[in-house]
């Protein structure tokens, strides 16, 4: 079976590239603060379990025997490397996940015959791994069970009042008339229909509103509906 690399919802053999081989994916870096105790012989380190990005190579070759249409080529490859989109990256070898891309590079080009192209490109992505399984929408239930890392889920309620959702016996109230998005990852709100922010009729913290490792308990007001895109995570 071939190797492909999609990004942005396209892959490299659409745009006339492939991949020179299968990249290293580096493990992330938990994020430590090293505390020297004067009279103490080991130092404290302290961590708040934030992970770095991490930096994924993938060098692409592209031939274009039509020597007068090289350069096209060349450009068409770059566009799609640099393109903004959707931000997510999949290998073929591992379809069960995907990285979220943060910023795009070329690092360096090389035309090593006049019809064959070499470009090495860097995708700076987070440092977890997203399960595609956690990019659909479910309706809430009491209790969710979370098999990974925390998660930032994404919750959609409809309504017309004042509702509160629950989360692991956190409350987090809203004003809703209509449906209201709430991304507890990206620490907004806004109107699931028009998209403007609604983060004045809301009151709580969205770090509440995460999923845990392990068993987790949801409600909502009565009256009220609420489905969540859960968004699994792992290291």
């Amino acid at each position: 079976m071939s190797y492909t690399v999609r990004y942005n919802g396209i892959t490299d053999k659409a745009v006339g590239c492939h991949a020179s081989s299968r990249p290293s994916i580096p493990a992330p870096k938990r994020d430590t603060s090293v505390i020297k105790i004067p009279g103490r012989d080991a130092a404290y380190y302290d961590t708040d379990y934030i992970y770095s990005d991490i930096v994924i190579p993938v060098t692409f070759s592209f031939l274009e025997r039509d020597k007068s249409k090289w350069g096209e080529q060349y450009r068409k490859v770059k566009h799609w490397i640099l393109s903004q989109g959707d931000g997510e990256l999949r290998f073929s070898d591992d379809e069960d996940v995907h990285y979220r891309v943060l910023s795009t590079a070329i690092t360096s080009t090389e035309r090593i015959a006049r019809t064959i192209g070499v470009i090495k490109a860097e995708f700076v992505c987070e440092g977890y791994t997203y399960l595609n399984s956690g990019d659909a929408y479910v309706q809430l239930s009491a209790t969710v069970d979370n098999d990974y890392d925390t998660c930032h889920p994404i919750y959609r309620i409809a309504g017309h009042g004042q509702c509160t959702l629950t989360v692991n016996g956190h409350d987090f109230v809203l004003d809703i008339n209509g449906s209201v998005t709430v991304d507890s990852d990206k620490f907004y709100s806004y109107s699931s229909s028009t998209g403007s922010f609604v983060n004045t009729s809301v009151t709580g913290d969205y770090q509440d509103l995460w999923l845990i490792p392990g068993q987790n308990t949801m409600s909502i007001t009565s009256g009220f509906s609420c489905e969540f895109m859960p968004q699994w995570r792992c290291l």
